[in-house]
């Protein structure tokens, strides 16, 4: 566990060269009608359209069992929330980064976030708050997924 956790500042510290990365959170729930699919975009409170292929790192496997279903302020910053399907056939921890884009698609800030022990076959929620508002016209978007076996 410690070389993950290691391997995950090394991953928040190396791309905080050129972004800032704020905390991470694990949700306990999240409830929302508008979904979004991996590598599509969520605006606040809307269901996002795909606009062209993925763009989010992680193998698609594990990718297509994370769903970012809304993005909104909270408090003065965004906050993203949705839900995992794990399709593995064991628990699994999941680490999620999406970036938060104004209205031009220029990246405003950072979100990331830990999702330990989803069971095999099971689903959990998540939230993941930025290190910045959500500008008028903004967006979130998903930009890595991985899953490890816990």
């Amino acid at each position: 566990m410690a070389a993950v956790v290691l391997v995950v500042v090394i991953v928040v510290v190396s791309t905080s060269a050129g972004e800032d990365d704020g905390d991470s959170t694990t949700a306990s729930s999240a409830t929302s009608e508008d979904t979004a699919t991996p590598g599509t975009t969520a605006s606040a409170g809307t269901t996002a359209a795909p606009s062209g292929p993925p763009a989010v790192q992680g193998d698609e496997d594990e990718v297509d069992d994370v769903t970012l279903e809304r993005c909104e302020n909270e408090f003065d910053i965004a906050v993203a929330t949705g839900s995992i399907a794990n399709d593995s056939s064991k628990a699994s921890t999941y680490f999620i980064e999406l970036n938060v884009l104004d209205a031009d698609g220029t990246v405003v800030g950072n979100a990331f976030t830990t999702v330990d022990d989803v069971p095999a076959g099971g689903r959990a929620t998540w939230e993941a708050p930025s290190t910045s508002a959500l500008p008028a016209g903004g967006q979130c978007v998903l930009t890595s997924v991985e899953r490890m076996g816990a």
